[in-house]
């Protein structure tokens, strides 16, 4: 793993050489070419002249754009990582047999980048269509995922956006799984725990809690009052039973793992696998959210219900933001830290847990989340072998452009 400080990385990314060291990575250069250009063996694609070319004829929310945009923002080598993941779709959706397919290319790359972290779904993508090592049943379900995207590839016209977007998540998850797999050995036993809380609305033909979706649409019908069902569930929420808040964790600790003699973590205690740079703002448990499913009614798409359900996920968020401060610390508190991409622990001593109502997409669809960041610019964290499968850390330094809190 290439690690490096974020002073050195904004030097970097304006072309310089800081050290003898770095002459050994790959560098992007001033003009970002690496970022910008997809050299394949029949042409080059500038993104940077596509999105220029796109908004000189008035297009929007032009997909080239998004994605010189994306590399741009990225750390160097992440978003040198980045760029390989998209140059292997490009070539994927070229090696269609019946059709130039860059329409499906353009289509699924806009899908991607419509995720709250598009680089981490680019990488995840990519991986999983090369991706021959899974085995029995995953290996079932893996080739049945990739059948549904040869399929598209040669398929001319648009690819209903559900059916691309579910391939998309399914993708995702395949790989994600893959990676929490990884870990089963000697040192970590694989839990998946989940966190929820409660809404404690109940459905009384049935017993069960409605869904969100129906709370929503008993105020927007008219049939509920706004501020006495958001009181009634601030309530319900704040007295979540504790059991069903804690043990969000995919890991639990089998035996101690050291630095030499030195215990860093704990038998007994938990780890969360988030497949992600340890730079990255992300979410680590989300609630009430209804538009992450595919299957939700049409009128929950309409603008008015939209701006409803924000202003529920609003007034919810202000509560909490003022009397729910105990809940995200019991969640912190239950972990020992995160296990992100390329097998780095970083500990939860460095690492800050909030409130948000930032939706995966953006603002315009809010959910009401914990989110997490590394918020101090020079940590320690631990390189863990998962193929020894050893229960010795290697301490790495790291320096850290930290991110702002995600709220909106």
């Amino acid at each position: 793993m290439a690690v490096k400080g974020h002073k050195e990385r904004a030097l970097l990314r304006r072309g310089y050489h800081v050290q003898e060291a770095l002459k050994r990575r790959s560098v992007i250069n001033e003009f970002a070419s690496l970022r910008r250009n997809l050299i394949t063996e029949n042409e080059d694609i500038n993104f940077l002249e596509l999105c220029q070319i796109d908004t000189k004829r008035g297009i929007t929310d032009s997909v080239y754009c998004g994605i010189s945009n994306l590399l741009d923002s990225l750390p160097s080598d992440l978003a040198e990582e980045t760029y390989r993941a998209i140059l292997s779709l490009y070539y994927f959706f070229r090696q269609s047999i019946s059709v130039d397919n860059r329409r499906l290319f353009r289509q699924t790359c806009k899908a991607v980048l419509k995720n709250e972290n598009p680089n981490n779904a680019f990488i995840l993508i990519s991986k999983f269509l090369v991706d021959n090592t899974f085995e029995g049943d995953e290996k079932e379900k893996a080739d049945k995922v990739k059948a549904a995207l040869y399929n598209f590839r040669e398929k001319e016209g648009i690819i209903p956006q559900s059916e691309l977007e579910d391939f998309l998540k399914q993708a995702r998850f395949m790989e994600y799984s893959k990676y929490e797999e990884s870990f089963k050995g000697d040192n970590f036993k694989l839990v998946r725990g989940r966190s929820k809380v409660s809404h404690g609305q109940i459905d009384t033909s049935t017993g069960s809690e409605k869904t969100f979706f129906n709370l929503v649409n008993e105020v927007y019908e008219g049939k509920a009052d706004f501020d006495t069902l958001v009181n009634s569930i601030c309530t319900s929420i704040i007295n979540t039973d504790v059991n069903h808040l804690l043990f969000k964790a995919d890991l639990v600790v089998k035996r101690d793992l050291k630095v030499d003699d030195d215990v860093i973590i704990r038998k007994g205690t938990k780890l969360e696998v988030k497949k992600l740079d340890y730079e990255m703002d992300s979410y680590f448990s989300e609630y009430f959210s209804i538009y992450k499913y595919s299957n939700i009614p049409d009128i929950a798409h309409g603008q008015d219900f939209k701006d409803l359900y924000n202003r529920i996920i609003d007034a919810i968020f202000n509560y909490l933001v003022k009397n729910g401060e105990f809940m995200v610390q019991k969640v912190r508190n239950d972990i020992e830290g995160i296990l992100y991409d390329k097998n780095l622990i970083v500990l939860k001593k460095d690492i800050e847990f909030y409130w948000s109502n930032k939706g995966q997409r953006g603002c315009n669809e809010r959910r009401l989340s914990i989110r997490f960041r590394v918020n101090k610019e020079e940590i320690t964290g631990y390189m863990y072998d998962n193929n020894s499968h050893s229960d010795q850390l290697t301490p790495i330094q790291i320096g850290v452009d930290v991110k702002p809190r995600f709220i909106c």
